[in-house]
């Protein structure tokens, strides 16, 4: 056998040594590939379960103590008539101004400033927290403002009557349930309300 045939011959046996190594690398490669995807697709569902399982047990943490808190607290007298469910409020996102919100926030939480509650930074009772703008000797709550005080009896007509024109039956509530009507159903129009009786009570008191 001469150079040239030894030399064609190693050349064969080279390049099926070549072939074989390639062959069975990309097995290899391709092996560790799948296993690699599989062990990522393992550890981003756990972790999405576990995420969603912390997420539920903080919200429902978080909807205890709120249940809790608004049971206990005097101030949400008028939230607790209406709130049951622990979720965001659709007036948030309606287009109301960042003053009828706040106001109406103000209202829905008890704090709006009604002799309820400022007549409680002097430690007032309850019953001498009258309405000044009436004088009727009623106490000057969420619900008589609302509902019940005479000098608004026009705002409070025109509010009934548009609420009445969306909702037939509105007329037939009582009107302890036309106000956990408005509270839940027609924040857009109670927020519109408020602002300009709460208007109207300053400057009522003012000319008093």
């Amino acid at each position: 056998m001469d150079v040239t045939e030894i030399l064609e011959e190693f050349r064969l046996e080279y390049q099926s040594i070549i072939r074989f190594v390639l062959r069975h690398s990309t097995t290899v490669l391709m092996a560790q590939y799948r296993f690699h995807r599989r062990l990522t697709v393992a550890i981003e569902s756990f972790e999405h379960l576990m995420f969603n399982r912390t997420e539920h047990l903080m919200f429902n943490r978080t909807e205890k103590t709120w249940h809790n808190t608004i049971f206990f607290k005097p101030k949400l007298r008028t939230y607790r008539t209406f709130k049951s469910t622990f979720v965001t409020e659709s007036y948030l996102k309606s287009f109301l101004t960042i003053h009828e919100c706040s106001v109406l926030a103000q209202f829905r939480s008890g704090i709006l400033p009604l002799h309820i509650e400022t007549r409680r930074w002097n430690s007032k009772p309850v019953k001498e927290r009258l309405c000044l703008v009436c004088k009727l000797g009623i106490v000057e709550d969420e619900f008589h403002f609302l509902c019940e005080c005479v000098c608004y009896s026009n705002l409070r007509h025109c509010l009934f009557r548009s609420i009445s024109s969306t909702y037939g039956d509105f007329k037939n509530l009582t009107v302890r349930e036309k106000f956990v009507y408005m509270l839940k159903y027609e924040n857009v129009k109670l927020a519109k309300y408020l602002v300009k009786a709460l208007n109207d009570r300053k400057a009522l008191l003012y000319e008093c």
